[in-house]
């Protein structure tokens, strides 16, 4: 409400008062009818119309004060009433403002239902596919729940039977731990009783296991050190037991103990070391120079100490001298060598890069025989050392390391890698025999106690 109109107000209620005050002097209507006017005042009244106009005064006063005060009041409250309205414009401001506010807002709540409503339509696809898998998993669990509960039933069946089986194979075990005791009882019985011809039936037995040990390392690897070993074990075996019929082994196996002692094994690692050594001393012996004969060292020599001569001849006499010059120069280009009856075979003169071969052939040689002595192979060991004393006779010159090599070859050349070995086998079979015979009789007594 703006000022104007709020003094319009103020003007329209203040003019009643205005009015009431002026018609003081007016007469007063009595009721609703028409106003009446009062009688001219007689001349014997004078007193009174002071005393009414005194008292017109007073209500007119009294009427004046009531509407002041009534508009005072009614302007209290039109300025109250106009608080109000500013305060209900400013409301009124606010509560547009808020409800653009919320209208923006509820715009924006409208478009996020409208995407919400897209999501909860998805969310509500995703559930749909959800419960399907649900329900799949729960028709899986169930047949799963099934086939657990079959196999829960097959393998108590399962329990069952084996239960039962093993309390029948647990009474056939008992029977048959009876059955084995009693025989254990029964072997304890007999063992007591023959306890004496038992021991000695297992000391005779390892004996004769020494004495077979002995006769396969003889007969097989040549290893007269652990024959000797055996053969001494099976003795000491046997000075235990006390029967008189073990006597004749004893005495075999001494024997045979004696003849092995007396046996001259061949030294192979000797000689196979021996070979080494001559292979290192290849390289110190001489080549062999062959020397002219005196038949054709003269010519040879005459021609070469002509040779100035036929020169200042030819220098002298003309193209003929120096013709002649010529041919006895070449004449004396080639030399025939000959060789006497009783003398090596001629060797011809090798260059030093190729002496190197007669020394490397020398040692494939040593190394034949050398392989051949460590496989016992006597014919193959002695071909490769005749073949390498010929090889030195016939290129190596006369020296003591040649002499020293060739007596070596001659000295393993004579040796015997093949020795025939001693009989050991009498006490293996003296043995043998006993214990057949004490298995025999021990048999034949078991018998006679299980009758």
């Amino acid at each position: 409400m703006s000022n104007s109109d709020k003094t319009q107000k103020t003007d329209s209620i203040k003019q009643p008062s205005k009015v009431v005050t002026s018609g003081a002097a007016k007469p007063v209507s009595g009721g609703g009818g028409p106003a009446k006017t009062a009688p001219p005042p007689s001349s014997g009244s004078g007193s009174f119309v002071p005393v009414l106009a005194f008292v017109l005064a007073a209500v007119a006063l009294g009427v004046g004060y009531v509407v002041w005060n009534q508009n005072s009041n009614l302007e209290k409250r039109l300025v109250a009433a106009e608080s109000v309205a500013s305060s209900a414009a400013d409301t009124a401001t606010t509560a547009a403002n808020s409800v653009a506010s919320t209208q923006s807002s509820l715009d924006a709540i409208k478009s996020a239902a409208d995407s919400a409503g897209s999501s909860v339509a998805s969310v509500k696809s995703d559930i749909g596919a959800a419960q399907g898998a649900i329900d799949s998993a729960n028709a899986t669990a169930n047949a799963s729940k099934s086939a657990v509960e079959a196999l829960a039933a097959t393998v108590q069946t399962l329990e069952d039977k084996v239960s039962q089986g093993i309390d029948t194979d647990l009474i056939k075990l008992r029977d048959k731990q009876s059955i084995i005791q009693d025989a254990i009882e029964s072997l304890r019985a007999s063992s007591s009783s023959n306890s004496d011809e038992a021991q000695n039936s297992w000391v005779v037995a390892e004996a004769e296991y020494l004495a077979n040990i002995a006769n396969q390392r003889l007969s097989l690897m040549g290893d007269v050190e652990t024959a000797i070993h055996a053969l001494v074990a099976a003795d000491a075996r046997l000075r235990t037991v006390s029967d008189a019929k073990l006597l004749d082994a004893r005495g075999q196996i001494a024997d045979e103990i004696r003849s092995l002692r007396a046996f001259n094994a061949p030294d192979i690692a000797g000689m196979a070391l021996t070979l080494s050594a001559l292979e290192n001393d290849v390289s110190k012996l001489p080549i062999v120079e062959n020397v002219q004969s005196s038949d054709e060292s003269a010519p040879a020599t005459e021609a070469s100490a002509a040779a100035p001569e036929l020169g200042e001849l030819a220098n002298a006499e003309g193209w003929r001298s120096l013709a002649d010059s010529m041919w006895h120069e070449m004449k004396s280009l080639v030399v025939v060598r000959r060789s006497n009856e009783t003398a090596l075979p001629a060797v011809p003169v090798m260059p030093p890069g190729q002496r190197f071969f007669l020394y490397q052939n020398l040692r494939l040689k040593l190394e034949a025989a050398r392989v051949s002595l460590l496989r016992s192979d006597q014919i193959m060991f002695r071909n490769s050392l005749n073949g390498a004393r010929d090889w030195i006779k016939g290129y190596f010159a006369n020296s003591v390391a040649t002499s020293d090599m060739l007596g070596a070859l001659d000295q393993l050349s004579a040796a015997e890698l093949n020795p025939p070995l001693p009989d050991i086998s009498s006490s293996l079979k003296i043995l043998r025999d006993w214990n057949s015979q004490h298995q025999s009789t021990a048999a034949l007594d078991s018998g006679v106690a299980q009758q």
